[in-house]
């Protein structure tokens, strides 16, 4: 089973600890000096960073709508949302599953960016506030984009990666660097012992089953709308949840078709358990 961990400390700008350990894949390949992993929401930080620097060069104003950098952004009464809004998660567009239909749409920058400038906000833009978990990246870069001229991850490299020599700074990895990666790892077992790799066809498939938007509840894990009563008895339920994107570490027991389970939703009675949550009911 491929593990690792990596440690550092700095200290007044200077590494004064830097310790590394373990596997980086599954083929049992070592961890090394130079290995890069995924840093997941980190990612915002460095996102902000790149505004920052523009605004610092009067190149952006805080204080101005997105639509002045991103017209099509003015959809949907999202003219007066402000780039500061915006950054803070006051836009009101982290709703994702409402934008779009399929997680593969998540790859295909473009797609993203118009499913995001043609969507309303949930909420009165900067009357709350709600974190931005998948869709900030492509908000802050499409800015960036737009104003720069440049890819975000040209943008990122021009302005933070290469002036501080960070060798090892990426949004979407060079091809020459892969054999440098450490390799995501799928730990997931299913109810019963069995390895999520094994699952059969049926179960891979039936995440592709009838979708009715109003009959789908809100997981109170995810915060997303991931449990699917609209399946039918006669359809698996699917051991992979499109919303929270990670594997569901349980299955149902039992498929059926009112399927909620008490934590996702108080008023629910339903005992067999639901597949979105960890705790399995």
């Amino acid at each position: 089973m491929a593990a690792a961990r990596r440690f550092a400390v700095y200290r007044q700008g200077e590494r004064v600890v830097d310790l590394w350990g373990g596997f980086r894949n599954e083929a049992g390949k070592p961890w090394e000096s130079d290995t890069l992993a995924l840093s997941y929401s980190t990612t915002k930080g460095v996102a902000s960073t790149l505004l920052h620097i523009l605004a610092d060069r009067d190149l952006l104003d805080y204080d101005e709508p997105v639509a002045r950098y991103w017209p099509e952004f003015a959809q949907a009464g999202k003219e007066q949302i402000t780039v500061r809004q915006l950054m803070g998660h006051q836009a009101g567009l982290y709703d994702i599953r409402s934008m779009i239909s399929e997680a593969t749409q998540m790859l295909d920058w473009r797609v993203m960016v118009d499913a995001l400038a043609a969507s309303p906000p949930v909420h009165t833009p900067g009357a709350a506030e709600g974190y931005n978990g998948l869709t900030y990246g492509w908000l802050v870069g499409e800015l960036v984009e737009r104003i720069t001229g440049q890819s975000f991850s040209e943008a990122l490299q021009a302005e933070i990666a290469q002036p501080l020599g960070l060798e090892g700074l990426y949004c979407g990895l060079p091809e020459d660097r892969f054999d440098r990666r450490a390799h995501l790892v799928d730990h997931g077992i299913q109810r019963g012992g069995r390895p999520s790799s094994e699952r059969n066809e049926s179960e891979s498939s039936s995440i592709a089953g009838s979708r009715s938007p109003a009959s789908r509840s809100t997981c109170a894990i995810s915060r997303r709308r991931c449990c699917r009563p609209e399946w039918s008895s006669s359809i698996s339920i699917p051991k992979n949840c499109f919303a929270s994107r990670f594997r569901l570490r349980t299955a149902c027991s039992t498929p059926v078709r009112s399927h909620v389970c008490t934590r996702c939703s108080p008023t629910a009675v339903n005992s067999t358990g639901c597949a979105c949550c960890p705790s399995g009911r």
